[in-house]
């Protein structure tokens, strides 16, 4: 992940898979995604991705080639 700057203020996290990208493209996520909100609060820090449960269904809004996507991943323990 990597911040999305607007002066000093985060406005998202442009996200990268990592390894062989199986979970993060089966989680309806594409290289370059930016994540803008985590269950529907806005992402101001990098540390978005700490606070997510760790299970059960998560709802991420990401944009992508210039559109707000909503995506709904499931989390396993």
């Amino acid at each position: 992940m990597t911040p999305r700057m607007d002066g000093a203020r985060v406005t998202g996290l442009t996200l990268t898979p990592k390894g062989d990208g199986s979970a993060f493209t089966a989680a309806g996520l594409q290289a370059g995604d930016i994540l803008v909100a985590v269950n529907g609060t806005p992402v101001i820090d990098d540390n978005a991705l700490a606070r997510l449960p760790a299970s059960g269904q998560v709802s991420l809004n990401v944009e992508r080639g210039g559109r707000r996507v909503s995506v709904s991943a499931k989390l396993n323990p």
